[in-house]
């Protein structure tokens, strides 16, 4: 570029610049009055910070995409009527209604729609569409089995989960007992950020008593083991240092008494006579110097070696951060079995609640809302067995205080185009819509300890977010687009117009 288009593009940036506060962001809106009252502009929303870079018309990178809503929810406070969200480099710098953006920016018209955080899947097995479903045919502990030991890469196709507004999972091995640790991917984006570091992971326990008792006993064991030899090796140290200072006493000792020595006879002795016959005394051989004795260097304590399955339990009795248990309910005797199973240890777990149609939960709410803030569980109504009287367990456990994540009935197509009709007919039976939708949201990403980047619309998250042609949570609502990282993975119109 010459240095006169240059400074024509600046000049023409600037003035650019100098009308976005005089002309509407887009042609079809009315004209804004020059001056805008004093309390709007005391609640100014935050602004992206425009440089020659950003306004530059001929700049190839679309680094900026902006998505002007009718509404956001945000899962940060109240929903945003008529919001824009601006997205910068994959990450969330702005949201409210006052909101600058570049002029190169990619704008998602979405004026007559909903925006969203991107729902978050808690306990999945979907390995995909192009992916057979893996099946280990196990049962015992595999504790610390991922699914990274049984697949090349994530680079797989979720579309079923993401056209249904999911756009992360934390997806387990298959199998029974004790399956193996969580690993949260992203359902779609770059190859190279599918996977999700996260600060809180869990070990599934699926409804097997004796597995947890087994695996809790084994890790007790691994640990007084431990223990034991970690008390032996101090043991020969002790030992070890007490001989090499012994030795040290002797040598110094025997090093004063050969200084002694030599000083005894320090007197002349009378001169012999001195004869031309007499042949010269031979010197005394140059005396080597003596090695210092080598002292034993104390090497470091090598644990014995635990059995790979126990070692996540040996973590959680020793209460390792961010691991815990996720234990697997089918019914409420469950419950007092499973925290017999625990007897004795004190580990950081949660509970998942498989609530049948005919679910016997009630018996044991008092204690869920007791002992556990966080809860897992199908979004469903249940009947007391034998009876047509439906419980609202979800809104009792609610609440009580407990946080609630919700996941899908089955992993497959049908329910997870199900899961939001699902969690809407809770909603219009009295569950209250905030707690609907971060227990589709941030409470799973609280669960997994990635808050602070997914679950929610504000500065700094990831934009990975929704878009839906009405409210999420009225049961005829569809997933018009799906965005991760700021990226458009998922457009159902193109889809559409494309088949």
């Amino acid at each position: 570029m010459n240095a006169g288009k240059t400074q024509h593009l600046l000049i023409r940036a600037i003035a650019t610049a100098a009308l976005l506060t005089a002309l509407p962001a887009s042609a079809d809106e009315p004209p804004k009055p020059a001056e805008a009252p004093a309390a709007e502009a005391a609640k100014a929303e935050p602004q992206v910070e425009l440089t020659a870079e950003d306004l530059a018309e001929d700049n190839p990178i679309e680094r900026v995409v902006v998505i002007r809503a009718g509404k956001v929810i945000t899962n940060n406070g109240d929903d945003v009527e008529n919001g824009i969200v601006v997205i910068k480099d994959g990450v969330v710098s702005a949201v409210g209604r006052l909101v600058e953006y570049p002029l190169n920016a990619k704008v998602i018209d979405a004026r007559d729609q909903v925006v969203m955080p991107g729902m978050i899947h808690v306990v999945s097995t979907y390995y995909g569409e192009d992916t057979p479903r893996i099946r280990y045919n196990r049962n015992g502990n595999n504790a610390n089995r991922t699914v990274k030991d049984d697949l090349a890469s994530f680079d797989h196709d979720f579309s079923p989960l993401l056209k249904s507004g999911f756009t992360a999972q934390a997806l387990l091995p298959v199998g029974g007992g004790i399956i193996g640790k969580s690993t949260l991917i992203r359902t779609d984006g770059p190859a190279d950020k599918r996977e999700v570091d996260t600060k809180r992971q869990y070990v599934y326990v699926s409804n097997d008593k004796s597995a947890l008792r087994d695996a809790l006993k084994g890790a007790k064991k691994e640990i007084e083991k431990r223990e034991e030899a970690k008390k032996k090796w101090e043991e020969q140290q002790k030992k070890m240092k007490e001989e090499q200072e012994k030795k040290a006493r002797e040598q110094k000792e025997k090093e004063e008494k050969e200084k002694k020595g030599d000083g005894k006879d320090d007197k002349k002795a009378p001169a012999e006579a001195f004869s031309l016959d007499t042949p010269p005394p031979t010197p005394p051989p140059n005396p080597q110097p003596a090695e210092a004795p080598k002292k034993d260097e104390p090497a470091e304590f090598q644990p014995p070696k635990i059995p790979p399955p126990l070692e996540p339990f040996v973590d959680l009795i020793e209460k390792k951060e961010g691991l815990f248990a996720l234990i697997e309910l089918d019914r409420a005797s469950d419950l007092l079995h499973m925290n017999d199973a625990m007897r004795g240890f004190e580990i950081a777990h949660e509970f998942l609640l498989e609530n049948d149609p005919q679910s016997d939960f009630y018996y044991v709410q008092d204690k869920l809302i007791e002992s556990k803030p966080k809860l897992v569980l199908w979004p469903r109504h249940s009947a007391i067995p034998s009876s047509t009287e439906l419980l609202d367990l979800a809104g009792d456990l609610a609440r009580g205080g407990c946080e609630l994540s919700f996941m899908p009935l089955a992993d497959n197509e049908r329910e997870f185009e199900r899961f939001l009709p699902r969690v809407a007919e809770l909603v219009r039976e009295g569950l209250s819509r905030e707690t609907a939708l971060k227990a589709m949201t941030l409470n799973p990403a609280q669960l997994l300890g990635v808050d602070e980047q997914f679950g929610s619309i504000q500065e700094g998250r990831q934009g990975d977010l929704i878009v839906l042609d009405g409210d999420p949570l009225d049961g005829l609502s569809r997933v018009q687009k799906v965005l991760i990282a700021g990226e458009v993975v998922f457009d159902r119109a193109r889809q559409e117009d494309d088949e």
